[in-house]
Order: C-alpha cells, then structure tokens, then sequence
C-alpha cells in the first residue's frame, strides 16, 4: 500500500558518562522494526545521519528520530543518567611534633582497581609522591595535596600540616658582682 510504519518503540543502548559532568555517556539505537530501510537517526532535531550510534554525551534528556526511506519518522525520548562524583578525603588536619611522622591516607568512593593514580605533593617531606599510604615527616608546616585520577575523573582533597617547633634554649644569666 506505500506506506511504511516505524515501530513506535525502538530500543536504546544507554552508556552513563563514566564521571559526574564529563561528556562520556552515550545512545545507540538497536532492532528498529518496522518502515522501509534503509534508516537515519536524529539526535535532538540536528541533521539525521545513518549511523545510529551518539557519543560523547553528557547526562542529560535526548531526543531520539528515527526515519525511514519513505520519510515517515517516529520519534521518543531518552535520559542518561549522571555519571559518580569520584571523592577523595585525605583526613583532617594533622599537628605533628617537630621529627615525628605518620602515615598518610586517602578514602575514594571509587574502587581501587578504576584507580589510576594517586599524586601527593610537594614531595619534599612525604616518602613518596605516587603511592597510595606516603609517610609524611613533620619537618615544617606545609599544606599537603592529593589528587586521584580515574579516567577522565579526577578529585582532590588537602591538609594543612602544622609542625610544633618549639625547641627549648637554654637561658643563662650571667652575672657580674661589682658591676
């Protein structure tokens, strides 16, 4: 009869961005029934094209049309979701006696293994700048940073370090009898 009609539900392939506000979500089209093929897709009323994949996508609402080679449409609406905000809590404040240490530690709400990294700095008093639980020397005080990578996902949190350097020096008098 010349007349093709679309399956007014097309299923979609969702991917969340990997991290809160990046662009890393995606939509892709799947089994549109229906219609006359070949099929082009419209992402939120921009120029259909015949690859049904959208990426590099931040959380949003999409509009999905799709069109077949009769021109009929059918159209629907799709939302991905917020990807994780990665978090980092290094501690609280720290007060060491002049000469003392402690080890360092860092909390993520990621799991390790999606962990790529972990930087502290400055290095100058912590034994080492790449490692998870660094031993910092209370040698002078100083703010500490740490900064964890995930892919495209990156957080940071800091410490201000305060060193008690009071060192006692001896206190003489010396005196003069007769001045």
């Amino acid at each position: 009869d010349g007349v093709s009609e679309l399956n007014h539900r097309f299923p979609v392939d969702i991917t969340i961005p990997n991290c809160f506000g990046d662009s890393t979500g995606s939509l892709f089209v799947m089994n549109v029934t229906g219609g006359t093929e070949p099929y082009q897709y419209s992402l939120n009323g921009d120029m259909p094209v015949s690859d049904p994949m959208f990426d590099n996508l931040e959380a949003g609402i999409y509009t999905i049309e799709v069109i077949d080679a009769n021109g009929c449409t059918y159209q629907d609406v799709f939302t991905i979701a917020n990807g994780q905000i990665l978090t980092l809590d290094i501690g609280p404040d720290i007060e060491l006696e002049l000469g003392d240490s402690i080890i360092l530690n860092a909390d993520i709400n990621f799991p390790w293994v999606l962990v790529d990294s972990l930087v502290w700095s400055p290095g100058t008093y912590l034994s080492c700048t790449h490692c998870f639980n660094p031993t910092l020397y209370g040698l002078m005080n100083e703010t500490i940073y740490a900064t964890v990578y995930s892919g495209v996902c990156e957080a940071t949190d800091f410490i201000n370090v305060r060193v008690d350097i009071d060192v006692e020096i001896p206190f003489f008098v010396v005196g003069n009898a007769g001045i």
